[in-house]
C-alpha cells in the first residue's frame, strides 16, 4: 500500500468507516434508548388501556375517526396465525436475531437504520411480552382508526408496538433502498 492510500485508510478509521456498529458506542446509543423507550411506552399505554377500558367499548377521541377500544388479539397483524402463540414466539425470536444481525453488521454512521432497528426491537419486545405473559398469549390492542373509506373503514385495532414495528420497518426499507453499493462491488447492470 502506498503512503497516500495508508493515510486515507487511517482517516477513514478515525471517522468510524470500516468498523462495525456493534463496536461503536454511538451506534448503541441510537439503538437501545429508542428500543427501551418504545417498549416502556407500549407496556405503559397497554396497562392504562387495561385499567381504564372495557373490552369492546368505544371511546371516541377525534370524532369517530380516531378512538380507543380494548381488544385482545390472539394472532399477529390482522389476526394472522390466530391462536398459534408458540409459532409467533418462535418467529419473533428469529426476527429479533435477524434485526440484531443487521445492527451488528451495519456501519456506525447509519443513524436512520439504527433508529429504525431500535423501533423494531421495541415494538417486537412489546408484543412478545404480551404473548409470554397474557392469557392465551393475546396481545393487547386499543387504538382504533376509521376514516370511512377502504382500507380504513375501520382499520384493525392496534397498539404502540404495532406502530413502532410498521414505522421502523418502513424506515428500514428506505434505508436499504438508498444504501450505496459496498466498496469493491460493481453495481448490478441491467440487461439490455
Amino acid at each position: 500500500m502506498n503512503d497516500k492510500a495508508s493515510k486515507t485508510a487511517n482517516i477513514n478509521k478515525d471517522k468510524g468507516q470500516g468498523k462495525l456498529a456493534l463496536f461503536c458506542i454511538k451506534s448503541h446509543l441510537m439503538l437501545w434508548p429508542i428500543a427501551i423507550i418504545g417498549l416502556i411506552a407500549d407496556l405503559w399505554t397497554k396497562q392504562i388501556a387495561l385499567d381504564s377500558q372495557i373490552e369492546g367499548e368505544r371511546q371516541n377521541i377525534i370524532g369517530e375517526w380516531f378512538y380507543l377500544t380494548l381488544a385482545h388479539n390472539p394472532g399477529a397483524a390482522f389476526s394472522i396465525a390466530s391462536g398459534k402463540t408458540a409459532i409467533l414466539i418462535g418467529f419473533t425470536l428469529i426476527a429479533m436475531g435477524f434485526v440484531f444481525w443487521l445492527f451488528a453488521t451495519s456501519k456506525p454512521g447509519q443513524t436512520m437504520m439504527h433508529l429504525s432497528l431500535g423501533m423494531i426491537i421495541g415494538g417486537a419486545l412489546g408484543n412478545f411480552h404480551d404473548r409470554l405473559f397474557n392469557v392465551e398469549g393475546r396481545v393487547v390492542d386499543f387504538i382504533g382508526v376509521d376514516l370511512g373509506f377502504w382500507p380504513l373503514h375501520p382499520w384493525p385495532t392496534f397498539n404502540i408496538a404495532d406502530s413502532l414495528l410498521c414505522v421502523g420497518v418502513g424506515i428500514l426499507m428506505i434505508c436499504m433502498l438508498k444504501m450505496p453499493p459496498e466498496e469493491g462491488k460493481e453495481p448490478k447492470k441491467s440487461k439490455k
